[in-house]
């Protein structure tokens, strides 16, 4: 069932050079910050430590959710149905796009956002609630 697309459209590759441009500038911007301080940006910045792994609920439920997600959005959408299964470059680099992109998401919304908060002594919810409605607000104005 897997198949892979060999060529790409003229529009597939004005997509591929600009989601590989950003991709590729975004991630030398990681890598500089993870070779300058690796264990500070995987524990402070991406707030990955040993208690990250001690809750085995929160990872089933996470799990759960992007099941759930990805069933949703095979059944909603027909292109994704379609092409589920086909391996393509721009798929490919697109999932990279992906990665880096949550990422830096991590650090803005989450790291620099809710520790400047804290600074300012405001609660744990408020700074969940700031970072939830500032991310949900950011992705509304890109699709718009």
């Amino acid at each position: 069932m897997n198949t892979m697309k060999t060529s790409m459209a003229p529009g597939e590759r004005k997509t591929a050079f600009v989601l590989v441009s950003i991709s590729l500038m975004i991630t030398i911007w990681l890598l500089f910050r993870y070779v300058g301080n690796p264990q500070q940006f995987i524990e402070h910045q991406l707030g990955i430590n040993s208690n990250a792994f001690n809750n085995p609920i929160v990872w089933i439920l996470t799990l759960i959710i992007a099941i759930g997600y990805i069933i949703f959005t095979v059944k909603a959408i027909p292109f994704v149905r379609e092409n589920l299964f086909t391996i393509s470059r721009l798929k490919l680099i697109g999932i990279w796009a992906a990665l880096v992109l949550s990422t830096v998401e991590e650090i803005l919304f989450r790291q620099l956002l809710m520790d400047w908060l804290l600074r300012l002594d405001y609660s744990l919810t408020i700074q969940v609630l700031a970072s939830a409605i500032l991310f949900g607000l950011a992705c509304y104005l890109e699709e718009s």
